[in-house]
């Protein structure tokens, strides 16, 4: 794997090639929220012996013999010049007035021009159902597809429905909690784990009926496990959760003790990988 950081995964991998912080390369950033584009300049070269993924990707392909397919003869900015290029391409064909690279690249950031009136979802098709159908095969919103009810799934069926989970409260037993997990409050997924983890594992919000039913108090350590794996966590009573519910931020980096228990407080050991469908085939966690 490539890898800035010393992760649980790097940890366990067999190779690891030390990867770029984005201090370290050149860029262009923006999200699909956002209402401009910004250059990236790196900050300082790469530390030690790190590379950008394109120069880790490019050093790979050239040993598999394929360097000239990957690249196509273009270096960093080589492929960034490309990029912006396809972005000038389309705002010519859109009306909109981009920046040449250079202009880009010196000023830092370009405001892209917001569109005289907001995007509605099927507003074409909603003005206009005859003339603007939709990429259905009736051209219609539809809520039965008789493709999907000719595969015959029982977990997919061809129109909206309630399926039982297989694991939720309505089929737990007396003593069995149901758990919820969120994302945490203080990093993104398991990024910025190190910078605000400071001891113990994660908390793990509980009513009060069921602390006070299994003597917990607040603040104490515990230990949370089901037939797929088990992780520590620390009670945080919580009069707004009801009870039978537990909720644990996600994120927290994998650290297994010899006796199989998982110690930050990481509840991927606890929570299933099955597919969502037959037809969809998506992991759903």
């Amino acid at each position: 794997m490539h890898e800035p950081w010393w992760t649980p995964t790097a940890e366990r991998a067999d190779i690891v090639l030390p990867a770029t912080t984005s201090f370290e390369r050149n860029d262009i950033v923006r999200t699909s929220r956002d209402p401009h584009v910004s250059a990236m300049p790196r900050l300082i070269g790469p530390v030690g012996e790190a590379h950008d993924d394109f120069v880790i990707f490019r050093d790979l392909a050239e040993r598999l013999g394929c360097r000239e397919i990957f690249d196509e003869g273009l270096d960093e900015e080589g492929w960034l010049r490309k990029l912006w290029s396809q972005t000038e391409r389309r705002g010519a064909t859109e009306g909109i007035n981009v920046p040449d690279f250079d202009t880009f690249w010196a000023e830092g950031v370009w405001d892209v021009s917001l569109p005289e009136t907001p995007k509605v979802q099927l507003s074409d098709y909603r003005a206009d159902p005859q003339g603007a159908p939709l990429a259905t095969p009736s051209g219609r919103i539809e809520l039965y597809s008789p493709t999907i009810a000719g595969f015959g799934y029982d977990d997919c069926p061809p129109d909206p429905s309630w399926l039982e989970p297989s694991e939720w409260l309505g089929s737990a037993e007396p003593d069995e909690l149901h758990l919820v997990t969120n994302q945490p409050a203080k990093q993104l997924h398991s990024q910025l784990f190190q910078a605000n983890h400071t001891s113990g594992p994660a908390e793990v919000r509980i009513s009060p009926a069921d602390a006070q039913a299994r003597k917990l108090v607040d603040g104490e350590d515990v230990r949370l496990w089901n037939k797929r794996g088990a992780c520590m966590g620390r009670a945080l009573v919580d009069k707004s959760l009801r009870p039978g519910a537990l909720v644990m931020p996600t994120g927290a980096w994998f650290a297994i003790s010899m006796d199989g228990l998982e110690m930050n407080g990481n509840p991927n050991l606890l929570t299933h990988d099955r597919r969502t469908s037959r037809l969809g085939q998506a992991v759903r966690l």
